[in-house]
């Protein structure tokens, strides 16, 4: 710290040397910080193999070089240059210094997360940022920081240096479960109109919802995930993080809803949740079920009007349209959901009671009270056992408007505002590469599939 230069803040002058960062990586890995091996299914991260060089202690200003890459990007730099003028040279010149410092390389930022112990830069931390602070306030921070136990579940981003695209990669204990593939957008991974997750469910019933429950043990567990999330998630294009982390942690689907109604109708094996799905193709069908089960004929030919969207001179009988779709949601669609937060939640009902067991030390009174309040206001939608496949739009994609028509091809209908399609089987959404894409998991399914999440 004595010899960093003047305008240098203390954090960097700390994490680029190669003999602190080894033994910052020893302390945390007794404290339990765990790196996952390099993904088959991605290409190989040099970020992440800086920090398995730190953890092994070995060939660690190697892995610095190879993760930023800083006298190859320099090279290409001036050969960027070479036929510019001098003004525009002493211009681009300060662009590229700047981007070659080096709190800007990948290894200062993989470095970050094992000085916090946690992605988010904790605000007794901020000091460490500033070139002032002196060397006593700095040891006093540090030691601080070391003395808190690293977050088992961290969230790490890589930039491919020849693709320029960003992957996300899971480090802690269960930190294979997802990867994320190489993509082109630095915040949700991936431009593809569509985000698509593998999904294995216990069989039963799954339950949507969209309130955070009654804010007893279930409601702090999502509330905690969410102030533990390392990416600041308050924006949509982050949206593949924010399945990641409840996907892992909860076992929980998480989709942008909006302060509309939603209606989830099931078809084949694809559940899709629309604020009005196109039912124009079965009228006939629907009918004929409807008056086999006895329903009136003027109720019948007011819910006509309304599925075959015929002009009426007043409004359709919305009492009616309700009253039908709720006793006969497998026609007309689950209409059940209260709708009162921006985002819809989705878990087996089994995984949920397993949460609501541990939270409330194995006593199943305890936790079928914790279940029922929790679930209140929510929607049931029994599917099979298995692995089921969630495609959502993926909100920070210039292509997002091309995953509606995408949905419908597959659907076969025309549904109004559609947000997700949950089906049993890979829906077959065309063979554009840049329209889909894909998290997968990286163990194989077991041959009797368990919520393992």
């Amino acid at each position: 710290m004595t010899t960093k230069p003047a305008k240098s803040s203390p954090i960097t002058a700390l994490l680029m040397d190669d003999t602190f960062c080894t033994l910052l990586m020893a302390h945390r890995s007794e404290q339990g910080m765990a790196l996952p091996e390099q993904s088959a299914l991605v290409d190989a991260s040099d970020r992440l193999a800086y920090l398995h060089a730190l953890r092994d202690g070995a060939a660690v200003a190697e892995a610095r070089e190879n993760c930023d890459r800083t006298k190859i990007l320099r090279k290409q730099r001036v050969e960027a240059m070479a036929h510019l003028n001098i003004d525009m040279r002493a211009a681009l010149k300060k662009l590229f210094t700047a981007e070659l410092s080096p709190e800007n390389q990948p290894s200062f930022f993989a470095g970050q997360y094992v000085i916090y112990g946690e992605e988010r830069i904790a605000q007794s931390a901020i000091p460490l940022h500033q070139p002032e602070t002196g060397l006593d306030d700095v040891i006093a921070i540090v030691s601080n920081l070391l003395r808190r136990s690293p977050d088992p579940c961290i969230t790490i981003s890589d930039r491919n240096p020849d693709t320029k695209q960003t992957g996300f990669i899971r480090v802690g204990t269960h930190a294979a479960h997802f990867t994320f593939p190489e993509a082109g957008d630095p915040k949700c991974g991936s431009r593809a109109a569509i985000l698509h997750y593998e999904i294995d469910h216990p069989g039963g019933e799954m339950i949507f919802f969209t309130t955070p429950g009654n804010f007893g043990p279930l409601s702090d567990m999502m509330l905690g995930i969410e102030d533990r999330n390392p990416l600041y998630i308050n924006e949509m294009p982050q949206l593949m993080a924010v399945n990641s982390l409840y996907l892992q942690e909860m076992g929980a689907l998480c989709v942008p809803c909006g302060d509309t109604c939603i209606t989830m109708l099931l078809r084949d094996g694809v559940l899709t949740a629309s604020e009005r799905p196109d039912l124009s193709g079965e009228v006939e069908e629907i009918l004929n079920a409807l008056e086999q089960r006895g329903v009136p004929t003027a109720q019948r030919t007011s819910l006509s009007e309304f599925l075959r969207k015929v002009e009426v001179e007043d409004d359709y009988d919305w009492g009616t349209v309700e009253s039908l779709s709720a006793l006969h949601p497998d026609l007309l669609g689950n209409q059940e959901m209260d709708i009162e937060m921006s985002h819809v939640f989705g878990i087996p009902k089994a995984a949920l009671m397993e949460h609501a067991l541990r939270l409330c030390d194995a006593d199943v009174t305890a936790a079928q009270v914790e279940i029922d309040e929790f679930i209140n206001g929510s929607a049931s939608i029994n599917l099979p056992a298995g692995r089921h496949h969630f495609y959502v739009a993926n909100l920070a994609s210039h292509r997002r408007n091309d995953a509606l028509p995408a949905f419908n091809k597959v659907s076969g209908r025309e549904d109004q505002d559609l947000i997700f399609v949950l089906a049993d089987h890979p829906l077959d959404l065309g063979d554009d590469p840049d329209l889909v894409s894909t998290m997968r998991r990286l163990a194989p399914l077991p041959a009797d599939p368990t919520p393992e999440f």
